[in-house]
């Protein structure tokens, strides 16, 4: 009987005979931090607003800076669905300066990362992505 051994991905590494994933901090933080961007960017034009792209940069740094904070040790609890709801909407209430269409900006912006949300979970469907 011929036994195959998993080979690793490009991102997994073997530890004490157990597979663990490595997660790159500053290609998590970049990403992010580009995506919130064009999110809140895009609410913002969708909306018809004047922009703020300053706010928007320190919205969306704050952005990559949770992303990074939810794989730090000891802060697994940041992953839970309502800090992801908070920190989303911290994002927004810190991109929008208070005006009288700001509700609308927000979930305008929700709606967009549902959306994007969506779109990326069809094509790693799609794409036969074995799952663990």
């Amino acid at each position: 009987m011929t036994v195959f051994l998993k080979d690793p991905g490009y991102n997994e590494r073997v530890l004490g005979g157990e597979t663990v994933q490595v997660v790159y901090i500053d290609r998590l933080f970049l990403l992010n931090v580009l995506v919130d961007y064009l999110l809140l960017l895009t609410a913002a034009r969708l909306a018809g607003v004047p922009l703020r792209r300053r706010r928007l940069i320190l919205s969306a740094l704050l952005g990559g800076a949770y992303a990074v904070a939810v794989y730090l040790p000891g802060c697994s609890v940041l992953g839970h669905p309502v800090c992801k709801m908070l920190s989303g909407l911290a994002m927004a209430l810190l991109a929008y300066r208070p005006q009288a269409g700001r509700l609308r900006l927000i979930a305008l912006f929700a709606l967009l990362s549902a959306a994007l949300a969506g779109v990326l979970l069809a094509l790693d469907l799609l794409s036969g992505s074995p799952r663990q």
